[in-house]
């Protein structure tokens, strides 16, 4: 497709819009070089793009592009920034990596409540803010859960079984129902000296990890009102 039959009309449209030069040239054959249809119809355009997107009304739609200058990635952040929390926005973008979802809700909760940690994170300090009614039990179980998680990655589940493993489990039984991780949690607690039995122990704990994982994702879901916004 030639460009110079509509060049100027191209020029004024993509210092308007953030409009291709593919897609621009197509709208000015469609209005013969019209530039005021031109614009009309990039705006059309732009706000089915966005009404197949996403579940809102066309002057929504309208409204959202005119605020982002017609950038549809923007626009679609834009949208997505106000429907959504920022927990559920996390969930939504992760969902197909949920041990990652849960590391940057970790992260948003650390900044949020501005926690502190001397490398791990102060299990006390959770339950000083839940006592302040700053959080809930059930964003406390989530941090302690997920930290206990990371510091099997970083430092092997013969040394987790000594980081607050008791307080682990409490959780674990009390709000995600896993009791066949419970058994073999419990299980490592009571069998912690033996090295034997531990990588015996540590096996299933593997088996069992993604139901964690899994559990704890599904966790946030259903009680996303205590998560931040």
């Amino acid at each position: 497709m030639s460009i110079e039959k509509y060049k100027l009309q191209l020029d004024i449209l993509r210092k308007e819009f953030p409009i291709g030069i593919r897609q621009g040239l197509l709208i000015l054959k469609e209005v013969e070089g019209d530039i005021q249809k031109a614009r009309k119809l990039f705006q059309q355009k732009s706000i089915e793009v966005i009404l197949q997107k996403v579940d809102i009304n066309h002057d929504m739609a309208l409204q959202n592009l005119i605020e982002n200058n017609f950038s549809m990635p923007e626009t679609l952040e834009s949208i997505n920034n106000k429907r959504f929390t920022l927990t559920e926005r996390i969930l939504r973008k992760n969902k197909n990596n949920k041990l990652k979802a849960l590391s940057r809700i970790a992260l948003a909760i650390e900044d949020v409540e501005k926690l502190e940690r001397n490398f791990w994170l102060s299990f006390s300090e959770l339950d000083k803010l839940n006592r302040l009614g700053s959080i809930s039990e059930k964003v406390i179980c989530f941090m302690v859960v997920n930290e206990w998680l990371d510091y099997v990655e970083w430092e092997s589940f013969d040394s987790a079984v000594y980081f607050h493993l008791e307080y682990v489990i409490y959780q674990i039984e009390t709000y995600l129902s896993l009791p066949v991780l419970v058994s073999i949690l419990n299980n490592a607690k009571e069998n912690s000296s033996n090295i034997n039995e531990i990588s015996q122990i540590e096996a299933k704990f593997e088996l069992e990890k993604p139901l964690l994982i899994s559990a704890l994702y599904n966790f946030v879901e259903s009680n996303i009102e205590y998560f931040p916004k």
